[in-house]
Formats: C-alpha cells, structure tokens, sequence
C-alpha cells in the first residue's frame, strides 16, 4: 500500500510538471479567484511547479468544471495551430515547448471568461439568503469587521450571550459574502433569537455585500490595523471598506468602537443610529486574574463583547461570571500543549499589531514557567507600503523578548533575519536564530534542540505556499 501510494505521488508530481494547471488554479483559489492578484503572483510562479506543499488546491465545484474548459480550450487551440503547420515534427515539437508555458495564461484568461457566470450564481445564493434573513421573524443580528479581532471578538461575545438568547454563531473564519450565504441558507434556524457573524473584506464593496445579507442591530469595527494593506494600500482606503459594516447596519442598530477608530471611519451615520465608543481597556467586570492571562488586545476584544452583552440587557452578574470562565478561540494568543511544548498557539493571527501581542503574552507564559522562550515564525504577509520593513520590525520585537527564534524559510526569511540581528544588539546575535525550511523541518529536530522541559513556544502562521 505505501509503494502504491508513493508510486502515486510520483505520477502526479510527474504529470503536474509538465501540465501545472493545478498549482495555477491554486492560487487563483488561494486569492478567491481575482484576476489582479494572480497576475500580481504570475512572475514569482511563472517557471515554478509543485509549489503545493502545506496545502493543496479543493476540488470544488468552481475548479472542477473550470479546469474542463480551460483544458478543453487548451487542447483546441493547440491542435489549431498545430494544424497550420500541417502537424510537422519540427514546428509541433516547438509548439509543445511554447504551448506548456501558456499554462498559467489560459488559466487565467479561463477564469476571466468564467467569472461572470460564477457571480451570476453567487449573487443568487446571497439573494436567497437575504431574503431567509428577512423573513426569520424577532432575529437581531450582530455584526464584526475590523482589521484584526473579529473572530475573538465574535466567540467572546456568544460565551456571554449563548444562555440567554437562542443563539447562532456562523463558526470559523467564515467572513465572505458567499461563504455568509452559503451558511445562511444550509444552518440558519427557525427561532434563533441572536445571529453573530464576522465580516472580512479584499476589496471594498465586500463588507456591504455581506451586510446586505446580515444587517446588524448591533455593528462592530474592533480596528483599523495593519492587515491586508498591501491589497488596499492605505488605512485610509481600508477604513472605507471597513466602514461598509456600519453603513450596512439597521435604520435603528448601535455601532461600536474605539474612539480612536471612531476618528478614522467617521460617525455620521444618521441621527437614529447610535455611535457607542468601547475603552481601549477590559472593563472593571474582568477579573485580575484574566487580565493577567490576556493580552492588552484581547482584553480591548472583551471590552466589546461586554459592551454588546450590556446593550443586549444581559444581567451584570452574569456578564462577571462568565468573564471568569471566558476562553480564547483556537489559534488566537491561545495557551495550549503544542507537540509536548507549553505553548502561546498563535498560527492565525498575521497583523504586525497582534504578533506583538502575541510576543508579550508568549514572553509573560515563560517568565511564570521559569522558562526560555522560542519563537517560530514565518513572518507577516500583505504589509502596506508604510510598512514595508514590517518583517525586519516583527524580527527585533521577537529579539527583543525571545531567547531564540526558529525562522520558516519563507520569502520574508532575510528581513525577519535582519531584525532579530538588529534586536539582539552585537552581543551573540549569530546565535539568537536558526533558520529552518519549513514547520515539518523544525518539528522534526525539535525536542533535540529545544528541550520542552526549557521552552516556552509562541507559534506564529506558517502562512501559505505562495509565501515559499
């Protein structure tokens, strides 16, 4: 069995080197099918295959029948022009060589072709599940943008309202217009008093997209941060998008946020809506001992789902007593075993902000285990233009407080590398870090180098295989 499965991968590996239509279709996957960002990836993955390592393209419905037409047309073509040159060996053989490489064009220019058909179909699912929304009688709905913390947020605020409402989460990091709908339509309940859903966005018009689906009573923008800059190029253009929430809400909803956010989105937003601003702080209801054991962001993140379960009238004592029991959402800052280490599991966050609070919560996890501290990073994707050293600036936090850091060979190996030097001053800073291909590649050598009864781990993403 494992020489059939072995031989299998080989045959695959083999086949896809030559016709590499899967590695394209995967990162058109990986970037929800946008023309702009593909192109934008096109000359670092032009000449590369079997770049698929830490994940592999889904065989959706979408690529499936895509990936027909696009070989279909791909094959037509070809024996088209093959035919002009009445199937000589010498021009066919060229035209091979030359056909292989207009690959990626063709899967490009296949979903170019494809895309209206696909939004046509998108936009009838988020229509039927608006018009579910709209006929699901007594339902409030709450609603979370930001750049960061929307999925705490989220998970906070249905552990403190969970027993008081009929309650639905829509779950993960199911953000999209049409991953909203899709739910919508497949979970969404009769009688379900409170929905609570997170709204993410690569391009402005997405949030109000999703808003039109899911107009919230209550609308929240936990920040206006540093991810996904790259994409929109300033805050400024990012908080347009973000602002979309608020827009979207109810005639009659409250909107949340910091003060400091407030001055960025703006507030005029129609005098029946009210604009409550949350203190940048947990509240007095959180317990010491929370704080403690919370980062300075996530308790900004408690101060909101507080803040909500009070507009929602949940008895005060109730919110104190499901503060003490309050559980951070996986792979958030979250204290966890992690392959035998004490460990900080923060593999999802990917904001340069809350990689620093990530560094603080790990650092204080070793100090009260009397530990030394390991960082593994890959480093923060999609910084905006203002933020272009932002890896040489996460490198020297981590020095700062880490006693090593294991570096993933992604494409932000050397400035990562340049900032924990810069960190560790010029005293042992060719000892402060190791630099290892992969997470596999660390894990492996791991409890050699790193003894778990030593460490502390803060893990940060891996990110994907675009980064590699």
């Amino acid at each position: 069995m494992a020489s059939s499965n072995n031989f299998s991968k080989v045959f695959n590996r083999a086949v896809n080197t030559f016709f590499p239509f899967s590695d394209f279709f995967y990162i058109l996957q990986q970037e929800e099918y946008s023309g702009a960002r593909f192109l934008k990836w096109l000359p670092r993955f032009f000449f590369r295959r079997n770049f698929q390592v830490r994940d592999t393209l889904k065989y959706t419905k979408r690529v499936k029948s895509s990936l027909a037409v696009v070989v279909v047309v791909w094959l037509g073509l070809f024996f088209l022009v093959a035919s002009f040159f009445s199937f000589r060996l010498a021009p066919v053989i060229l035209l091979v060589a030359l056909w292989l490489l207009t690959i990626p064009l063709f899967v490009l220019a296949g979903n170019w072709l494809l895309s209206p058909y696909y939004n046509y179909l998108k936009k009838n699912v988020m229509l039927r599940a608006a018009a579910t929304v709209q006929r699901q009688q007594g339902l409030k709905i709450i609603a979370v943008a930001g750049s960061f913390g929307k999925t705490t947020v989220k998970n906070f605020i249905y552990q403190l309202v969970r027993y008081n409402f009929a309650t639905q989460m829509i779950p993960g990091n199911i953000n999209t217009p049409l991953g909203i709908a899709m739910w919508v339509n497949a979970y969404l309940k009769p009688g379900t008093q409170l929905l609570i859903a997170e709204m993410d966005a690569y391009q402005r018009g997405e949030i109000a997209a999703s808003a039109a689906i899911v107009p919230a009573d209550i609308a929240i923008i936990t920040n206006v941060g540093d991810q996904h800059l790259e994409r929109f190029g300033s805050k400024a253009a990012l908080a347009l998008a973000l602002r979309e929430i608020f827009a979207g809400a109810k005639p009659r909803a409250q909107l949340l946020c910091t003060a400091e956010t407030a001055a960025v989105v703006g507030a005029a937003w129609g005098r029946d809506r009210q604009l409550v601003t949350v203190a940048e702080a947990a509240p007095p209801v959180v317990s010491d001992e929370l704080k403690k054991n919370f980062s300075a962001s996530n308790q900004i993140n408690l101060s909101f789902a507080v803040k909500t379960a009070e507009l929602l009238q949940i008895p005060y004592s109730f919110i104190a007593d499901a503060c003490k029991k309050m559980e951070l959402p996986d792979r958030r800052q979250k204290e966890v075993e992690w392959h035998g280490y004490t460990a900080i599991d923060d593999s999802y966050n990917i904001s340069l902000t809350t990689a620093r609070a990530g560094i603080a919560a790990a650092a204080a996890l070793a100090k009260r285990e009397g530990k030394k501290l390991l960082v593994v990073t890959a480093g923060v994707p999609e910084l905006g233009p203002h933020e272009k050293n932002g890896n040489r600036k996460l490198g020297a936090a981590i020095a700062a407080s880490a006693d090593h850091v294991a570096i993933l060979r992604s494409m932000f190996v050397g400035d990562i590398a340049r900032g924990v030097r810069s960190g560790a001053g010029a005293g042992g800073a060719a000892e402060k870090y190791t630099v290892f291909k992969d997470l596999n590649t660390f894990l492996a050598c791991a409890h050699e180098k790193f003894s778990p009864e030593e460490w502390v781990v803060l893990v940060q993403p891996e990110l994907t295989d675009l980064y590699y």
